[in-house]
């Protein structure tokens, strides 16, 4: 049993000895959490704006939108996933990203839109480059 008491003990001393290390590294992810929120934040701001689903845009345009929104949000998920691994290491509450979630659910919908004039287009790029000739009439009814 005096093996396991010291092993204990020993337990004890070294998480006394790291305690101010995890209280400052808790106090770093707090900031770096709450600056990633208000990257978040601001990148949602310029979706809304300036996003695949903006008024007026040409549906190419959006298509490019489209992706460079999906890459962004992508990138923004690891962050997302390393700083909730490191607040649930430190005890901390875990953050939400609301406006992560709605660009990610936006670009869902925006996807099935665009997806579908993206096929039209190759469709269309390929009928083009059809020869007439090689036209089968019944597969168009």
């Amino acid at each position: 049993m005096t093996n396991w008491e010291d092993l204990l003990e020993f337990a004890d001393k070294q998480d006394d000895f790291v305690k101010g290390f995890k209280k400052n590294y808790a106090e770093v992810t707090k900031e770096e959490v709450k600056a990633f929120q208000e990257k978040v934040k601001e990148e949602y701001e310029q979706y809304m704006k300036r996003g695949p689903g903006t008024n007026g845009i040409k549906l190419d345009e959006g298509i490019m939108l489209l992706r460079a929104s999906k890459d962004k949000v992508a990138a923004f998920n690891k962050i997302r996933n390393a700083n909730v691994l490191a607040e649930k290491l430190f005890n901390l509450e875990i953050s939400k990203y609301p406006e992560l979630i709605e660009m990610e659910e936006s670009n869902k919908k925006y996807d099935e839109i665009y997806s579908i004039y993206d096929e039209y287009n190759k469709k269309i790029k390929e009928f083009s480059l059809m020869s007439w000739s090689k036209l089968d009439a019944s597969l168009l009814l």
